[in-house]
């Protein structure tokens, strides 16, 4: 065991402080079921001592914060926990199972992105809201709830951790962390990285603790919001709780997801995503989908296909790079899974795949992944969460009966359709599929996903968004008195989605034309970031939501005097992200209405497919403001220099037609489909090697910065790209592939 594992003390107040008792977990290594490392675990004592420095910090300087000053802090605390992301990822593999790839995205990069994401919505939160009532103006001013008592799980600790932490941030509440056993010990990079940022003691405390300590902590008089993500059974013990003291709590509980693969499904679309979509983290994720709804007249060929596929699943070390189910968190997880096998061969379903401990891993607490056929929709393992890698196969007759089944669960947090149909939303259209959270599919291209509260009992609460940790006043300006809460929501300003192997990011600020404020700039930024380094993502697409792709910078928020870009990265405008930033293909998708900095986005973008109603221009000169780097350079190196002068110099718009006649865009897309014309060029070059695309487009963008000529800085270059290509494995691939007639599989290594 390694020493530097033991964690013998809490982060109580901003310094370590030693337990009241001598109670302590010892973790054991999800692989081997050796011990790891120790950590104390919180008596009531020690709940007090959070509770009280959490107040106290907030009677504090905490207290009297701008949303600005949080935001600086928030982006400090980010960043420190980015810089050791990779060693927290690693550690929560050993403690939990997850394999690396996943690890490296949920613990450590997700966590860091979602503390820029909330950093840049802090910075909005200080303004009053002024609303038109029956009888008189209302002014809505917000202020944090409070103390928040923040209760994590295991399975993904450190991205649900930041889940809660970031956003209490934002509003201005302090935070006592109660982090599970299994996994106290990555929960200290939360407390080391508080340290670094700056963050005033007591405003995050972490005691981890078992479910004594738990339970003690929600009722306890000096919380005043719990915020939780568990178990369905824990979560109505703390529902109950929490009504009865009417305390504001918000619940992510279990579920039991249906994916609900229809008649026209491609398969091999279907079968490519089944490891994530089913059985990530081991089927230790709280929305897998792990109930398969297969239509009756191809019922056999998916079974066969599913179990196929999950036989030749990489059951290993999680740690491996290609590892794909690793084990499971603990002993007692085990034989709760090994209890559900149990259970479904004596219900009579026809076990096709797994079903044991895997010969080859007596060590550890590994399941091997396992399939049921001929499932009935009443059988245990068809209703209960098993939180393992176990899938059920069911079948359905017709639309009806599919939808029937999907919605016949306690369970409503969310579901999958996979469909070929592009127009389809699901059977019947999604709306009939009472889940919180649903995302239609179709062959290289996830839909958009529904995120939001879940439909049933059992389902999860609204998280993501600072609005669940806040309290907003409103007061008459005649007045002044305090008259009633209300509770608000805001869209993220920026979306990511992954289609296959594209990634989509949404500008989304619809009602402003999706103008750039902070809150964009960041969200936005962050999105580009996850988008490159998630290993699966190959291009990227930039679009916006509602009629129009980008107005520019916000003008309101200039006249304010107000920045309108990341303070961290104050040359983000998009063009340096995408440009120096993302090293995967991007394409624009413009459609709609794209002036000055939306003109710049497109033309920082490699690629760009433009709706045939849509305009560019750069009116900057009529607002007395500047084009800047982005739009007076780019626009000048892709086309004539008078011509660049005269749009520059005159702020006129430039029709779709004229950019395509000029080269400015790709492509000219019939009205309403620019996302999908750019979604089919993205996936024509997605289909290529990964490596090979890559470092084409590097070359093909430092030797046009070099210039023309074969210099030796221009050789370099290439000669560097060649190396880098001609040793991977993709380049073994594609010849040999070549030569056997077959597909090329590549590894883009």
């Amino acid at each position: 065991m390694e020493a530097t594992l033991d964690r013998p003390a809490f982060f109580v107040g901003g310094e370590w402080r030693d337990p009241s008792g001598g109670e302590a977990a010892e973790v054991l290594e999800a692989a081997t079921g050796k011990a790891l490392g120790n950590a104390a675990l919180a008596a009531s004592a020690d709940i007090d001592a959070g509770v009280a420095a959490a107040r106290e910090a907030l009677r504090g300087p905490w207290g009297g914060t701008t949303g600005a000053e949080r935001a600086e802090v928030i982006r400090r605390f980010g960043a420190a926990l980015k810089a050791r992301g990779r060693d927290t990822a690693q550690l929560v593999s050993r403690e939990n199972g997850m394999p690396r790839a996943l690890s490296m995205g949920a613990n450590g990069f997700a966590p860091a992105i979602m503390f820029d994401y909330y950093a840049g919505l802090a910075a909005g939160l200080d303004a009053d809201d002024v609303r038109h009532g029956p009888l008189a103006r209302i002014r809505v001013r917000r202020g944090p709830v409070g103390v928040i008592a923040a209760i994590t799980p295991w399975n993904y600790p450190q991205a649900l951790a930041a889940m809660k932490i970031a956003p209490a941030l934002a509003a201005g509440c302090t935070i006592v962390l109660k982090p599970s056993p299994e996994t106290a010990l990555d929960a200290y990079a939360f407390a080391e990285a508080a340290a670094e940022a700056g963050l005033p003691p007591g405003v995050l405390n972490v005691l981890p603790g078992g479910r004594e300590a738990g339970a003690y902590l929600v009722e306890h008089p000096g919380v005043d919001k719990v915020a939780f993500t568990g178990s369905t059974a824990a979560g109505r013990a703390i529902g109950e709780v929490c009504g009865r003291l009417l305390r504001p709590v918000t619940l992510e509980l279990g579920g039991k997801s249906a994916a609900l693969v229809a008649e026209d499904a491609d398969l091999d679309v279907f079968l490519a995503a089944l490891p994530e979509v089913s059985l990530a983290n081991n089927g230790q994720t709280c929305h897998a989908s792990t109930r398969i709804l297969a239509p009756r007249s191809r019922y056999a060929e998916i079974v066969d296909a599913v179990t196929d596929t999950v036989k030749a699943l990489r059951v290993g070390d999680p740690l491996e790079k290609n590892t794909q189910i690793g084990p499971l968190v603990s002993a007692a997880q085990r034989e709760r899974v090994l209890a559900h096998v149990d259970a479904g061969r004596r219900s009579g379903a026809r076990l096709t795949a797994g079903g044991s401990i895997p010969a080859d891993h007596s060590e550890g607490w590994f399941v091997e992944p396992t399939v049921f056929a001929d499932v009935e929709n009443t059988s245990p393992i068809a209703r209960e969460e098993i939180f393992g890698p176990v899938l059920v196969v069911t079948p359905y007759s017709d639309e009806d009966e599919a939808v029937a089944l999907a919605n016949d669960s306690e369970y409503g947090l969310g579901g999958t359709v996979w469909t070929a149909d592009q127009e389809r939303r699901g059977p019947g259209g999604t709306d009939r599929d009472r889940h919180g959270r649903c995302q239609p599919l179709r062959p290289g291209r996830p839909g958009p996903v529904r995120r939001g509260q879940g439909q049933r009992a059992r389902a999860g609460a609204r998280t993501r968004g600072p609005h669940p940790l806040r309290r907003a006043e409103v007061r008459l300006p005649a007045s002044g008195g305090p008259m009633t809460s209300i509770d608000t929501t805001t869209e993220p300003a920026a979306l990511l989605e992954r289609r296959g192997h594209v990634a989509v990011v949404t500008l989304n600020r619809p009602k402003a034309m999706n103008a750039v404020n902070a809150a964009l700039s960041v969200a936005a930024g962050a999105a580009l970031e996850q988008a490159q380094q998630d290993p699966e993502v190959r291009v990227v697409v930039i679009t916006g939501a509602g009629r129009g792709f980008c107005a520019g910078a916000d003008l309101k928020e200039l006249a304010k005097g107000n920045r309108i870009d990341d303070r961290e990265h104050p040359e983000w405008g998009f063009g340096g992200i995408v440009q120096h930033w993302i090293g995967k293909p991007v394409i624009a998708a413009v459609n709609g209405y794209a002036m000055g900095g939306g003109t710049e986005i497109m033309l920082s973008c490699d690629l760009a497919v433009i709706d045939e109603t849509a305009s560019l221009g750069l009116p900057e000169v009529k607002r007395g403001l500047f084009a800047a780097a982005g739009g007076v350079i780019r626009l000048q190196r892709q086309i004539p220099l008078k011509i660049a002068l005269e749009t520059i110099l005159t702020g006129e718009p430039m029709s779709a037609a004229r950019a395509y006649e000029l080269g400015l865009v790709n492509r000219v897309a019939p009205q309403g489909t620019a996302l999908d014309v750019a979604l089919e060029l993205a996936e024509l070059i997605a289909a290529n090697a990964p490596l090979s695309v890559q470092q084409s487009k590097r070359v093909v963008h430092e030797t046009w910065s070099a210039g023309s000529d074969w210099g030796p800085e221009t050789w370099a270059i290439n000669r560097d790209a060649v190396k880098v290509v001609f040793t991977s494995r993709d380049a073994k691939e594609g010849p040999t592939a070549f030569a056997e007639k077959r597909e090329p599989v590549w590894e883009g290594r």
